[in-house]
């Protein structure tokens, strides 16, 4: 097998940190990121026509997802989110991955190492006591919990 010469090997690890500025409505699991210091500033904007200019990015998941059509599952992200990635295609800059996130804030109120708390956008929390062996579902738009 010969080898190729293109920028998707060999081309030095690009890598940024960047803010998602369009999350896919489509379920194809994308982000739209402008990366820092990759393109120009008017492209940092949640403006649809700003935005739709940015190519989309691949979300790395964890290997606790399969990634296949049986087993899978969607990424947290929300515009806004501040991310760390990398260019699959190296200095061409037009194929974005996200590996992570930054976190922005300090940490939910009642985390601890006993306590694991995940809020969402909605006002929606999850929180897991490890201590107390509970699992609660709180906030405002908690409307109700299917146990299978």
């Amino acid at each position: 097998m010969e080898r190729r010469d293109d920028n998707f090997k060999s081309m030095g690890f690009s890598w940024f940190t960047g803010e998602v500025t369009k999350v896919a409505a489509d379920g194809t699991n994308r982000v739209k990121v402008y990366p820092h210091g990759y393109y120009d500033e008017k492209f940092n904007s949640t403006d649809d026509k700003v935005a739709d200019k940015l190519p989309w990015a691949s979300v790395m998941m964890p290997c606790t997802t399969a990634g296949t059509d049986t087993s899978h599952q969607n990424h947290s992200l929300e515009v806004g989110s501040w991310v760390v990635g990398f260019f699959r295609d190296g200095p061409s800059a037009q194929d974005p991955i996200i590996m992570g996130t930054i976190q922005g804030k300090d940490k939910p109120t009642l985390a601890s190492p006993d306590v694991k708390q995940q809020r969402f956008q909605g006002g929606q929390n999850i929180i897991f006591d490890n201590k107390a062996g509970t699992i609660t579902l709180a906030g405002s738009t908690v409307g109700k919990v299917i146990i299978l």
